[in-house]
C-alpha cells in the first residue's frame, strides 16, 4: 500500500508538471521538453546585456558583440568568445560597427563613464590593435551610435558631449556634422538610428527620440529636415530598417509601419498590438533571416521578438507572431537589444538586457534552435 501511495504520488507531480503553462518558467522546463540543453557555453556571460553585435568577413569571419566588455569569436562550431583588450585600461564599450575592412567602436571609462570617443581597428591583427579617430569630432566624447549605411559608403556616429547630441558622417577624409535644416532636434535627445533607401529616390532616415529626420538625397551633403508624415505623434521611435527598397520603423507604442517609396505612402499595424497585460509592446530593431521566407523580425523591449510574415506590417499576410516558444522564458520575456543574421552560417543572433547572447541555428521556416552562448 505505501508502494502504491508514493506511485500514486509521483503520478500525481508529472501531471501537475505536464499541465504547467506558467511563462516564467525557467529554461530548465524547456530542457526537458525537448530533451536538449539550452547552453551551449562558449565563455559568454549568461547575464550580460548585449548591445550590439556584428560580423566581418564570411565564412570564417569573426563575430565582435559590445557588452560593455568587448567579445570576439570565429564563426566556428566549437570557437569560445575572448575579450579584447580596451585601447585604454579599465575602458568598456557598447557601441559597435563594420566599416569595409574595420571595425569600429565606441569606448568609454568604466571609473567615471566619460566617453574617450571613437576607434578604429583591423580585426584581422590580432591581438586587437586600436587607432584612435583623430577628428575632434569624435575624440574624447560619449559614442552613442555607430552606422554604416549605403551598402557600406558611408560612416555615421552620434556623439554626446556636455550634454548635447550631435550626428556626424565621414565624407572619406574626416566626419562632418549633419546640416538639420529650419527644425534642428533638441540637443538632449540622443540620435539612435540611421539607414538609406534604396528605392528610386533614396533618400536618409535618422531616428531622434519622437522624431523622425529624412535627407531626400542619395549623396551627403544635404539638409534633413523633420518628417511629419504618417509615423508621427510617436513617444520613441525603436529602429529603422530597410530591404528591398522598403523602409519600416518600429515604435515604443506598439505599432510598426513600412514605406516603399520613400515615405510617399505609408502601411501601418491597424492598431497598437499589446503585451499580456494589454500595455503597447515597445518596439526596437530589425533583421531579415533570409532563410525564414522574407519574414521580417523586430525585436521588444521586454517580449522577445516578433515575426512579421512577408514583411507586411498590416497583418494582411499573417499576424505578427510573439517570438521564440514561451518555455524559452529569458526570450520570450526578453529585452531584445539588438538582431544579427549570419545568412553563410544560417544563424541568427539576439543580444538581451540581462540575459547574455543567445544564438539561434536554423531549423526549417521559422524554427530556430536556440542555445545561449
Amino acid at each position: 500500500m505505501k508502494n502504491k501511495a508514493m506511485l500514486m504520488s509521483l503520478l500525481g507531480a508529472l501531471l501537475a508538471l505536464t499541465s504547467c503553462r506558467d511563462l516564467t518558467l525557467p529554461p530548465v522546463f524547456y530542457t526537458l521538453e525537448k530533451e536538449q540543453p539550452l547552453e551551449d557555453d562558449r565563455a559568454f556571460p549568461d547575464i550580460a546585456t548585449v548591445h550590439r553585435i556584428v560580423k566581418v568577413g564570411g565564412a570564417g569571419g569573426r563575430y565582435f558583440a559590445a557588452a560593455s566588455k568587448l567579445y570576439t569569436r570565429t564563426d566556428g562550431p566549437s570557437e569560445n568568445w575572448t575579450v579584447v583588450s580596451p585601447p585604454v585600461p579599465g575602458a568598456m564599450c557598447n557601441t559597435l560597427e563594420v566599416f569595409g575592412a574595420f571595425i569600429y567602436a565606441g569606448f568609454f571609462l568604466s571609473s567615471s563613464g566619460d566617453g574617450i570617443g571613437l576607434w578604429s581597428a583591423d580585426p584581422t591583427i590580432l591581438p586587437i590593435v586600436w587607432y584612435q579617430e583623430p577628428d575632434p569630432d569624435v575624440k574624447g566624447v560619449e559614442i552613442v551610435m555607430i552606422r554604416t549605411v549605403g551598402a557600406g559608403a558611408l560612416l555615421f556616429v552620434s556623439t554626446r558631449s556636455s550634454n548635447a547630441n550631435a550626428l556626424f558622417y565621414n565624407n572619406g577624409l574626416n566626419f562632418d556634422p549633419i546640416n538639420w535644416g529650419a527644425t534642428p532636434p533638441p540637443t538632449d535627445i540622443p540620435i539612435t538610428d540611421v539607414i538609406i533607401d534604396t528605392e528610386a529616390s533614396p533618400s536618409h532616415w535618422v531616428i531622434v527620440g519622437p522624431y523622425l529626420y529624412r535627407n531626400a538625397l542619395a549623396v551627403l551633403p544635404g539638409t534633413f529636415d523633420r518628417y511629419s508624415g504618417t509615423p508621427s505623434a510617436i513617444r520613441t521611435f525603436g529602429g529603422l530598417f530597410e530591404t528591398g527598397g522598403t523602409v519600416y520603423v518600429s515604435s515604443d507604442n506598439g505599432q510598426l509601419f513600412s514605406t516603399p517609396d520613400g515615405g510617399t505612402s505609408w502601411a501601418k499595424t491597424p492598431s497598437a498590438i499589446l503585451d499580456d497585460t494589454d500595455d503597447p509592446i515597445p518596439f526596437a530593431s530589425f533583421t531579415l533571416p533570409a532563410s525564414d521566407a522574407l519574414a521580417v523580425y523586430v525585436g521588444t523591449r521586454g517580449n522577445g521578438y516578433y515575426r512579421i510574415p512577408g514583411g507586411d506590417v498590416t497583418g494582411s499576410s499573417g499576424t505578427p507572431v510573439r517570438s521564440p516558444a514561451y518555455n524559452i522564458s529569458a526570450l520570450y520575456n526578453g529585452a531584445i537589444n539588438c538582431l544579427l543574421y549570419d545568412a553563410g552560417q544560417s544563424r541568427l543572433f539576439l543580444g538581451t538586457a540581462g540575459s547574455g547572447l543567445w544564438r539561434g541555428d536554423h531549423v526549417s521556416g521559422s524554427e530556430w534552435l536556440w542555445k545561449q552562448e
